[in-house]
């Protein structure tokens, strides 16, 4: 489901009277409790990093109908790796949705994670997604917040004796309830319950989790990697099919 945000009109009144702009719930993850081995199959490259720059692209249109789509680039400069190697210091991913510079709308996916310079996370990273550059779109992303691993909408993440994966509570962090955009924040609002910034967590630390990962890797067959170089902003953007659905009833 895409959601959009007239960013100048609505902002600006929202900024007026408190500063925050009060975006659309996000969704919590309903994946369920997938092997670790599992998201590390999936993943091309799999690094902690930290967020150094993030910027927005229109397609270009493919047809006389075709519409211009933004596309939100993200930079992390990458401190480890738990599999593959990076092309350079820095990987660039790519996201469907982003800020239309012409309109003032924000168009976000409830698939797809928002990045905030200064973010720190551990990316489970694909070559060839349309939605994103991420395994699993927004559980290949799995955030640091104070050493400790949350999943993208702050959710305790554990490891358990047979190496599944599980998502716990929820924590209000403001690096989760809020995003930058064009100089102007959003607020989010969660769907049930969250932990106040403080509360004790039960998440896995980060270096525990970054050497399970690790761990993960070795078990894989040994298999030449190319240097992961991530997105270029410059090169063409993939078509994406925005035509509405029909209707079980009318087909």
């Amino acid at each position: 489901m895409y959601l959009t945000t007239r960013f100048n009109t609505i902002i600006a009144a929202a900024m007026a009277v408190s500063g925050i702009h009060s975006a659309p719930s996000f969704a919590t993850s309903s994946g369920g409790s997938p092997k670790l081995a599992t998201y590390v199959s999936e993943a091309d490259f799999i690094f902690r990093g930290v967020v150094e720059d993030v910027r927005y692209e229109l397609s270009q249109p493919t047809g006389p109908d075709a519409a211009q789509l933004p596309f939100t680039f993200v930079t992390f400069k990458v401190s480890s790796t738990m599999k593959g190697a990076p092309a350079g210091r820095t990987v660039t991913l790519r996201f469907l949705g982003g800020l239309d510079p012409r309109t003032g709308l924000f168009m976000t996916s409830d698939q797809t994670p928002l990045f905030d310079v200064g973010d720190e996370d551990i990316v489970f990273a694909r070559k060839g997604g349309t939605l994103s550059s991420l395994v699993r779109n927004k559980e290949g992303r799995f955030r640091v917040i104070g050493d400790q691993v949350y999943s993208n909408e702050g959710q305790e993440i554990t490891i358990d004796g047979t190496k599944s994966v599980h998502s716990g509570k929820r924590h209000a962090f403001p690096q989760v309830m809020t995003t930058h955009v064009g100089g102007r924040t959003m607020s989010f609002q969660g769907h049930g319950p969250a932990e106040a910034a403080g509360t004790p967590s039960k998440a896995i630390g980060s270096d525990v989790f970054a050497q399970a990962v690790t761990d993960a890797a070795a078990q894989e067959p040994a298999a030449r990697l190319d240097a992961f170089s991530g997105d270029d902003p410059q090169a063409a953007l993939p078509k994406i099919d925005m035509t509405p659905a029909t209707p079980p009833g009318d087909r």
